[in-house]
C-alpha cells in the first residue's frame, strides 16, 4: 500500500475526521462566504458525476 493510500485511510478512519471536515468547510465560509463555496462544491460534484458517468466512456 502506498504512502498517499495508507494516509487516506487514516483519515477516513479517523473518529474525528467528520468535525475536522467541518472545520475546514467554515473557514472556508468565514474568508471567501457561503456562495462562493456553495459553488465550488456544486462544481466539484458535477466534474466527479461527468468524469464517473460520461468522461469515462469511449463510444
Amino acid at each position: 500500500m502506498d504512502d498517499s493510500k495508507k494516509k487516506t485511510d487514516e483519515i477516513e478512519n479517523d473518529a474525528g475526521a467528520c468535525s475536522k471536515m467541518f472545520a475546514h468547510m467554515n473557514n472556508l465560509v468565514r474568508q471567501h462566504g457561503f456562495h462562493v463555496v456553495a459553488i465550488a462544491a456544486l462544481a466539484a460534484i458535477g466534474l466527479h458525476v461527468y468524469t464517473r458517468y460520461v468522461g469515462g466512456k469511449t463510444n
